[in-house]
C-alpha cells in the first residue's frame, strides 16, 4: 500500500492494518504489516498474525476479506483508529476516488476474522473536507473513555464522539477547534485532544482540546 491509504496499529494481533486506494485500477485495499521485532522467535509469525492474513514475517501482505465486502466509500484517506476496548478497527470518512466527494460511512473491521461490517448508525456527522482543501480525516481514539473522536472540518468546525457499544455518534461542540485540521491525536496522560491544522500558506497551527 503506497498511495492514499490510512493505517493503524492493532496491539492485540500485533499487525499494522492499512486500508485505502493503492493507485491500482483493480483496487487492492486491505493490507497488514507483520512485524516480528522483539518477539520470542524473530522471523516467525505468531498464530494471531497468521490469522490476520500475514503471509511473511516483517513484510506487507494483502488481505482477502470475507465476501469481498469493504467500505463502499472512504477508499481515499479514511480515518482509521483501533478500538482497544472492543478490539475493532473503526473507519469513518475519507473521500471517493480522485479524491472525490467526502464520505460519511462508519465501518468496523475485525482483524482475526477479516470481516468488514457497515455499522450504519442512525445519526452522525456529515463529513466535510477542509475549507482550505486539506484532505484527510481527523480521527482518534480516546483510551480513557473507549470512544472514537472526530474533529469535522465543516463550515462550522465541530467535534463528535462515536461509541461502538451503542453504535451512536454524539456531537460535543460546534464552532470549536481548528477550521482546517490535518490530524488529531489523544493525549491520555493529560486527557487532551491535540490537533495540527493549516494556518495559511506556509503556516501550521497547533491546538489543544480539553475534555471534561
Amino acid at each position: 500500500p503506497y498511495f492514499i491509504a490510512s493505517a493503524v496499529y492493532d496491539p492485540d494481533d500485533y499487525v499494522i492494518f492499512s486500508f485505502g486506494n493503492d493507485g491500482v485500477s483493480a483496487g487492492h485495499y486491505n493490507w497488514v504489516y507483520c512485524s516480528t521485532l522483539g518477539s520470542a522467535t524473530p522471523g516467525v509469525l505468531t498464530a494471531k498474525q497468521a490469522a490476520a492474513g500475514c503471509m511473511a514475517a516483517d513484510d506487507w501482505s494483502e488481505v482477502t476479506v470475507v465476501g469481498g465486502v469493504k467500505p463502499t466509500a472512504g477508499t481515499n484517506l479514511p480515518g482509521l483508529v483501533y478500538d482497544t476496548a472492543n478490539k475493532k478497527v473503526i473507519l469513518f470518512g475519507g473521500y471517493g476516488p480522485g479524491p472525490g466527494a467526502p464520505a460519511s460511512e462508519t465501518w468496523a473491521y475485525d482483524v482475526p476474522t477479516k470481516t468488514w461490517v457497515n455499522r450504519s448508525p442512525s445519526n452522525g456527522p456529515t463529513f466535510a473536507s477542509s475549507p482550505a482543501g486539506i484532505v484527510g480525516t481527523p480521527l482518534t481514539y480516546n483510551s480513557n473513555d473507549g470512544k472514537v473522536y472526530l474533529h469535522n472540518p465543516a463550515s462550522s468546525p465541530e467535534t463528535w464522539t462515536y461509541d461502538y457499544r451503542t453504535n451512536t455518534w454524539t456531537r460535543l461542540c460546534t464552532s470549536c477547534g481548528p477550521a482546517n485540521p490535518t490530524t488529531i491525536a489523544f493525549d491520555a496522560k493529560n486527557n487532551l485532544l491535540v490537533g495540527l491544522g493549516y494556518g495559511g500558506a506556509g503556516q501550521l497551527e497547533g491546538w489543544e482540546g480539553g475534555l471534561g
